[in-house]
């Protein structure tokens, strides 16, 4: 009988009786010797039943090869064989089973030899011995793919990390065809588990395809939405680590720097200038202070209008001394890009911009916050009325750049700003001290023992200071803005004086 491997397992399992010939059908060997005996040959494929002694024991025990030199031994001829007697009424076959021949076959019983092999199948159909056959397709096929198919999905769902994933697929297709050999083995049937295997396969590798797809779309999407807000860097950080945004997203109170910047005098500068030219610059401005904010590892919270509002903490966790540094050294830098700006706009004939730039740290709320059909991140709270409340008292002290003492006090090297006085903002109780960028070393130390004697309430004296030291630094806004102070103040003294300035205005 010829004999058939199943791709199922890659094991011999079946048998057909014969095979066409010249318009005939030949008995295999098998089959030859069942006509030799006088018994019917099946006709037909049918599924071989492997005989084993025990479980303990493989086929390769059973129909054992015995040394063909031993018959010429007379000595093992009448011990073995009992002077030929042994061979009476048996079948015998002689054929190779030294290694070097290669004639050995994988069974669902073990590795036998070629004979061996034969003798199984001659066994097999001398007592009807034939498993249930199974073949590649019905219902049970069917059955089994659905059954692995979804199996797969729910694998590919509840096990997120690939690697893990493809461990456990392989683990259960090989699973698949381990029981499919054990079915064989102790029932004498093998399911139809390469179309399961195939079905599993392909919904696996079909959910883990999906699921990259969806994953880099995400990933790009987020790419996008987080380059608006921060820099490349900070983006990619976040979309490594998606569960980070998440969590402040949902809503968290942060310890914050906040900057908050406008153009002056840009309402009237709309009523007469044109549109498209006043976008084009706007844009440009824009550009420039946005790129200047992401260099120094903010966030971008959005756009008012002119206006630019951006923080620093809200997102990502570090000291608030490198918050506040970051701070300051984007708003110092966006004094000089501006700079560089209105030397290319006045090249140009187009008039240039002033800012102010207000900046101060306290505790805000960050998260999404928005609607059901626009939602962005943002930080709300006390802080950002209070950086929006010092930006616009730059154009009091005549400076672009105004720092709170919160965030003065966490630079490391304080030496670059100096202190401008201490004021009560409107709707607010507690004051707050604030800080200019320094006039030079040869200056800030006239500057500071006038201050002193303002704080002090000697505003006579402290007018004179803030004279004989304007005459060193005549365009210190600062100064200017003090000395006014203080002469209203020598003509009428606040009552209850406590250094502090309030504010009658926003």
């Amino acid at each position: 009988m010829t004999l058939v491997a199943d791709s199922r397992i890659l094991i011999v399992t079946r048998m057909v009786s014969s095979v066409p010939w010249d318009e005939r059908l030949i008995p295999s060997f098998a089959g030859e010797m069942l006509n030799a005996l006088g018994r019917p040959i099946p006709l037909g494929t049918f599924e071989m039943r492997i005989a084993i002694r025990d479980r303990n024991d493989s086929a390769s025990d059973v129909y054992a090869p015995k040394d063909f030199r031993s018959i010429f031994v007379p000595k093992d001829w009448k011990q073995n064989f009992n002077d030929g007697r042994f061979f009476k009424d048996k079948i015998v076959l002689i054929g190779p089973t030294a290694p070097r021949f290669q004639d050995t076959h994988a069974t669902i019983g073990g590795v036998i030899t070629g004979p061996q092999l034969h003798l199984q199948a001659l066994a097999c159909g001398m007592e009807g011995a034939f498993a249930k056959r199974s073949d590649g397709g019905g219902p049970l096929a069917v059955t089994l793919s659905l059954i692995t198919t979804f199996l797969a999905m729910g694998l590919s769902c509840l096990v997120k990390r690939p690697i893990w994933s493809a461990v456990a697929a392989a683990c259960f297709v090989a699973g698949l065809f381990g029981a499919a050999r054990i079915m064989g083995t102790s029932w004498f049937w093998v399911p139809p588990v390469v179309l399961a295997a195939i079905s599993f396969s392909t919904a696996w590798i079909s959910a883990q395809s999906y699921d990259l797809i969806t994953e880099r779309l995400e990933k790009g999407r987020l790419t996008r939405e987080f380059r608006r807000f921060v820099s490349r860097d900070v983006a990619d950080f976040l979309v490594r680590n998606p569960d980070l945004y998440k969590n402040v997203a949902s809503g968290r109170r942060r310890r914050v720097v906040v900057l908050f910047s406008d153009v002056r005098g840009f309402t009237s500068r709309s009523e007469h200038t044109e549109p498209a030219e006043l976008v084009s610059q706007l844009n440009e401005y824009l550009t420039r202070m946005v790129s200047i904010v992401f260099q120094h590892q903010g966030t971008l919270d959005k756009f008012i209008g002119d206006a630019v509002m951006a923080h620093w903490g809200a997102l990502e966790d570090g000291s608030e001394s490198d918050h506040a540094r970051q701070a300051v050294g984007a708003a110092l830098d966006m004094i000089t890009g501006l700079a560089e700006l209105n030397a290319k706009w006045a090249a140009e004939g187009r008039d240039p911009f002033e800012i102010g730039i207000g900046l101060h740290l306290g505790d805000v709320l960050a998260g999404e916050i928005g609607s059901v059909d626009k939602i962005e991140f943002g930080v709300i709270g006390d802080a950002v009325n209070l950086a929006s409340r010092i930006e616009g008292l730059t154009k009091y002290f005549g400076v672009q750049l105004l720092v709170s003492d919160a965030v003065a006090h966490k630079v490391e090297q304080p030496a670059g700003l100096r202190n401008v006085g201490r004021v009560r903002v409107k709707g607010r109780n507690e004051p707050v001290e604030l800080h200019a960028p320094s006039r030079g070393e040869s200056l800030d130390p006239k500057f500071n023992a006038a201050l002193d004697l303002f704080m002090a309430g000697d505003f006579a004296a402290a007018s004179g200071a803030f004279k004989a030291y304007m005459q060193l630094d005549p365009a210190d806004g600062a100064a200017k803005r003090l000395t006014t102070w203080s002469e209203e103040y020598v003509a009428e003294p606040p009552p209850d004086w406590d250094g502090t300035v309030t504010m009658d205005s926003k």
